[in-house]
């Protein structure tokens, strides 16, 4: 395989096995097979850092039991065995997955292709390969990437739909090769695919084209026929890639692509996985954790040397001493004695293992799941439904991003079908400084609101004026252009009495198709080289004559983002003239205009084309001229007819010869089309300014439009100042100069600042320290509106915020269309409007929505529920396990620093899990405020955008009120068993009820700390009538705390009981387990015991709730003030529910706030 300049295409024999190609035509979407499952399965386990951890940790309890080199607190398998519970669900899940995956395989595989290659027939999907002639029909998905050869359409054509590969929905044209053969005439859509499908098979030739790649609105080739005869090029038209469905009775095929090398499979990657703040925060907080733990451990195990030293004489029964060890071992010759005095080496491992629990091991898994809940809760929202077309809110199950739409601080924005309704229609059209008015149908008035001094001339009148006209008059020219240049497909009607029904690209062309045929001018067919125009008076007055035109098309300059044109050139009906249409963007075809027709537009035009845009109307500027033949022949022969044949870089030479074809234009008139804001977007966009969330709108519409579309939806409002002078700012502050960088604040008050698209550009130009100081500059102002955008320049604007703006601030994209994709798949939170322009957009996003006014119950509703639940369930997780870890550290003071665990092994390996439940009942349902309340008081969105719940102070004061608890219980309980005094009744099994008793008291705090940082206590009765699914409503009562509070506390006492019972320890714990026996009646049957466990929780109540008032008094912000007085008015309302009763509620009121 070879091509021009060493550049290496692929050869496809046509109807022939082509070695080195793709030898199946399957297409594996499973992750595993029976062989690696395992080892690629544990090691995604594994690449997270807690699971890593407990797994070294498992394995130093494990060498600690196998070599004997150090005492280990714990056996092994009260760390490894819930570690691989845990992991063990993990690998079960990602099992049932990937089997439905290898399911899914098996059935595409086992799909019926018609072959006509290979002596006809039927073959497995699995089974074809390149060069094989294939056969499709309507409603089938096409097989592999193949080159249409023949298709039941007029001219060999057909219609396909490509929403399994980029979410496009509109119909697209295909095109077979033009090889110019008789059976190609055959298409009549209906008729028999035989004739077209036996010659196909018979056909011998080669296709020549690119190599495998995954971009799927680009191919370049060639196909040549045996026994010579020119060679003819094949673009992206004549190609129809797997995936997309056939809308034709029949299309026929050579497969160029099989398998994994179809454009299909080179795009089938995942979308990025996206860590929220929250997985950052705490992976550092689990850094954080193992600092702390290594630092007691290293405290622990000097003392331990230290201690052993000092009391070396004493503890003669350890037979360190030489004097004690030989009377030792002459009077109990069958003892073994360790030798070796205590290392600090090997007294670090014991310590760093006893104190473990610094980490939490469920922290992961129930983060995990209580985000997959939040997601859940948001599929189930029914207020963000879709009325228009029940499009509903949808998380996507690979994203758990979800509590960063807690904290977004910056969004960014597409325009057009995100904030309007992409329902465009043409309403004004301009020539020779004449406006004319469009309506909804022929005879009905236009729209008046524009602003206009005097009123628009309606279509009747221009239509006289395109007719009565000298021939080729601007008018008609320009109406002309209308039905002419564009690219929609004309779909084929039974009937051709009825209206034709347009797919187009883009809908501001369909609308301007549609307008044409308002003023007159219908498009009625299209081929591949012809199309077939309507002319007749805009009302359809009976007697009035029809007169319906062909043009040849000659050649057509698609629209591209760069020159933001499009362009066609036509032959008119009957050999006549060669005429060039173009038609853009204003700032575009001004530049590329004739001048003395440019100066003319200027002063006839674009005044009232900048009054239009105003108003927010989007205006294009046409521009038609005939050709001579002489220009076009050298045009055609020089530019374009290479360019089309070229199988490298035929993109960039196609754009070239458009860049030579679109000069020195003649501008003909322009128009106006309406695209109305969506419902609701004013007021989402006000509440999100009342939370201090900077809106950045990145469009391609010019800079007057995109203001005023701006002002009606209130991103830029009447008290704000609005910086135009882009270039002077860039100067000032020395960017455009090179002059020192000094970055100033804008004027005092908000500011909005509109960039056009000249300084766009030049801000990306920009060196990277000027590019740091104006992004500095731009996170000032309250609003951006950045104008004539491109794509790629979208995904840059939030790049460059998220590299350059303090504090790395998190961003929300949102978009509704491919040109949005770049920018979506960029920012942490991705949201996807399902809209007009296809699919694209929601496949890239996190969540989809239906419109943009759904944003504000994600951001204000579930985002900060999220981030707040989520908040809780960390700082929550570290607490807990902090207070149990200190009171291991205490524990050592008694021990001598022996490393001797506190508490029994059943309750260090089932501590996550006795408190699990009710903290993740909390990082599920609860609910500081009611909706209505968070979304009348944006500002308590403060909280996840400054993170107020996971800032620094937050974590100190948790970490140090798990300090605080620790003192209290273990010393309470110590002093009142009088652990060690020798006067206990309890010194026989001292150590394990001390153990006991004070797990009994850290596991009932903890459970009442859950309930404490509570902020709506849901009760069985309304949980079970107020659960949001009806098919719920039975197991409503898992949503009531007092349900959660109970079964903790219930299966704790249920283990405690079962593992303490004396015929429990002859029957079932091992050998081992036997210093427990007994502990449970002594424990469970005495006095003092429960007495103690009393005292504790008594006081550890008064010490935290003194904590809290404190923090109340002297530690409350913004935001805490608003929680409380959202509580206030409701037990105002409802006396009942206020935890202290309602006749303090007055109190209350009076000590801090009191209701607005």
């Amino acid at each position: 395989m070879g091509g021009a300049g060493g550049v290496k295409t692929r050869l496809v024999k046509i109807g022939a096995a082509n070695a080195g190609h793709a030898p199946h035509n399957r297409l594996v979407t499973a992750k595993f097979t029976l062989l690696n499952f395992l080892p690629l399965a544990l090691f995604a386990q594994f690449r997270r850092v807690a699971n890593l951890y407990f797994l070294l940790n498992g394995m130093l309890m494990m060498f600690a039991e196998v070599t004997g080199a150090f005492n280990s607190p714990y056996t092994s398998y009260t760390t490894l065995g819930p570690l691989m519970f845990l992991i063990t669900i993990s690998l079960i899940n990602d099992a049932l997955t990937d089997i439905q995956r290898h399911r899914a395989d098996m059935r595409m595989d086992a799909t019926a292709v018609d072959v006509v290659s290979r002596g006809g027939g039927q073959l497995r999907l699995a089974n074809i390969r390149s060069g094989d002639v294939l056969r499709c029909f309507r409603g089938e998905a096409a097989p592999a990437d193949f080159v249409m050869l023949a298709g039941s359409g007029e001219a060999s054509t057909a219609y396909i739909d490509t929403a399994s590969i980029d979410g496009e929905t509109s119909l697209k044209l295909r095109r077979a090769a033009p090889l110019g053969l008789a059976w190609q005439a055959c298409g009549d859509d209906g008729g028999s695919s035989d004739p077209a499908a036996a010659a196909a098979a018979a056909l011998n030739g080669v296709v020549e084209c690119d190599l495998p790649n995954e971009h799927v609105n680009a191919f370049t080739g060639n196909v040549a026929l045996d026994g010579g005869g020119e060679t003819l090029p094949l673009s992206k038209e004549n190609v129809i890639l797997r995936g997309s469905t056939v809308h034709s009775a029949w299309v026929v095929g050579v497969c160029i692509y099989s398998g994994r090398e179809s454009k299909l499979a080179k795009n089938m990657r995942e979308a990025p996985i996206k860590f929220s703040q929250l997985d950052r925060v705490t992976n550092r907080a689990v850094l954080i954790a193992l600092l702390l733990q290594l630092c007691l451990a290293i405290i622990s195990s000097g003392a331990m040397v230290s201690f052993d030293r000092r009391m070396e004489d004493k503890l003669w029964y350890t037979g360190q001493k030489q004097t004690f060890a030989s009377y030792l071992e002459a009077r109990w010759p069958d003892l073994e004695w360790e030798e070796d005095k205590a290392s600090f080496g090997w007294g670090l491992c014991t310590f760093f293992i006893l104190y473990c629990f610094f980490i939490p091991m469920s922290l992961y898994v129930t983060f995990d799941f209580a985000k997959i809940a939040q997601m859940q809760f948001i599929d189930w929202d029914e207020e963000m439904t879709n009325e228009v077309d029940g499009q509903t809110v949808r998380a996507k199950a690979r994203s758990l991003c979800v509590t960063d739409l807690g904290q977004v601080e910056y969004v960014f924005s597409d325009k057009t079908g995100t904030l309007t309704r992409n329902e465009m229609k043409l309403r004004r059209i301009i020539v020779d400084g004449d406006h004319f008015g469009v309506g909804d149908a022929p005879g009905v008035a236009p729209p008046s609101d524009y602003g206009e001094a005097a009123p628009p001339q309606s279509v009747d009148e221009l239509f006289a004026k395109a007719q009565g006209g000298a021939p080729g008059n601007d008018a008609a020219r320009l109406l002309e252009s209308f039905m002419l240049c564009n690219t929609v497909i004309v779909e084929a009607r039974e009937d051709a009495a009825e209206a034709p029904v347009y797919q187009a690209e883009s809908p501001d062309e369909g609308a301007l198709v549609a307008g044409g045929a308002l003023c007159g001018y219908t498009l009625e067919a299209r081929t591949q080289k012809t199309l077939t125009g309507v002319v007749s008076p805009p009302r359809d007055l009976q007697g009035t004559a029809k007169t319906a035109r062909t043009w040849d098309v000659l050649a057509t300059n698609e629209f591209d983002n760069d020159r933001k044109r499009m362009s066609i050139v036509l032959r008119e009906p009957g050999g006549g003239d060669v005429v060039f249409l173009c038609k853009g963007a204003d700032s575009s075809m001004l530049d590329v205009a004739e001048p003395g027709s440019r100066a003319v537009f200027e002063t006839t035009t674009v005044p009232q084309m900048d009054a239009y845009a105003k108003t927010g109307l989007r205006t294009l500027v046409y521009s038609a001229q005939v050709w001579s033949e002489a220009r076009f022949s050298a045009w055609y022969e020089t530019h374009y007819a290479p360019a089309a044949r070229s199988l490298v870089g035929r993109e960039e030479q196609l754009r070239a010869a458009a860049h030579e074809a679109e000069k020195d234009l003649v501008l003909v008139g322009a128009t106006a089309i309406e695209d109305r804001l969506q419902d609701g977007v004013p007021e989402t966009i006000a509440l999100m300014a009342a939370a201090d969330i900077k809106l950045w709108v990145l469009t391609g519409d010019k800079r007057e439009t995109a203001i005023e579309i701006a002002r009606s939806c209130r991103l830029i409002t009447d008290t704000m100042a609005v910086d135009r002078a882009v270039s002077a700012l860039l100067a000032k502050h020395g960017f455009a100069g090179g002059a020192g960088v000094e970055v100033e604040a804008p004027r005092a008050g908000a500011s909005a600042l509109v960039l056009d698209g000249g300084a766009v550009t030049e801000l990306f130009s920009a060196g990277y320290c000027v590019e740091v100081m104006l992004f500095r500059l731009l996170a000032t102002y309250k609003a951006v509106l950045a104008c004539r955008v491109t794509p790629k320049q979208k995904a840059q604007f939030v790049l460059l915020v998220q590299t350059h703006v303090p504090g790395k601030p998190v961003t929300l994209a949102i978009g509704d269309g491919a040109n949005d994709v770049n920018m979506i798949m960029q920012a942490q939170v991705g949201v996807g409007i399902s809209g007009l322009e296809g699919r694209q957009a929601v496949n890239a996003s996190d969540f989809a929505i239906g419109q943009f006014r759904f944003l504000h119950r994600l951001l204000f509703i579930h985002g900060r529920w999220a981030y707040r639940r989520s908040s809780a369930l960390i700082l929550f997780s570290f607490y807990k396990n902090a207070v149990l870890a200190y009171c291991l550290f205490f524990y050592s003071f008694n021990t001598g620093f022996s490393g001797t665990s506190m508490f029994h092994e059943h309750y260090t390996s089932m501590y996550n899990f006795y408190l699990a439940t009710q903290i993740f009942w909390l990082a599920c349902f609860d609910r500081d405020v009611d909706e209505a309340y968070a979304l009348n008081h944006p500002r308590l969105y403060d909280s996840g955008r400054l993170n107020l719940d996971l800032r620094v102070r937050e974590v100190v004061t948790w970490q140090f009120s798990g300090l605080l608890h620790a003192v209290l219980i273990y010393y309470l309980v110590q002093e009142s068993l009088q652990l060690g005094s020798g006067t206990s009744p309890y010194d026989t099994s001292a150590h394990m009820v001390f153990g006991t008793v004070g797990m009994v008291c850290i596991t009932v705090a903890m459970n009442l700390k859950v309930l404490m940082e509570t902020r709506t206590i849901v009760h069985l009765r309304s949980a079970m009538v107020a659960e949001p699914r009806g098919w719920l409503s039975p197991l409503g009562f898992v949503c009531s705390h007092k349900f959660v509070f109970g079964f903790n506390l219930g299966f704790f006492y249920l283990a405690t009981i079962m593992a303490a019972m004396p015929s429990m320890c002859e029957t079932v714990t091992m050998v081992d387990q036997m210093p427990y026996w007994g502990v449970g009646e002594e424990t469970l049957y005495q006095g003092p015991p429960w007495l103690t466990i009393l005292l504790v929780l008594g006081t550890w109540l008064v010490v935290d709730w003194l904590h809290r008032a404190l923090r109340w008094e002297f530690g409350s912000d913004a935001v805490s003030l608003l929680v409380e007085r959202c509580h206030l008015e409701r037990w105002a309302r409802n006396p009942q529910e206020a935890p202290w009763g309602a006749d303090l509620i007055h109190l209350r009121k009076d000590s801090k706030i009191a209701p607005a």
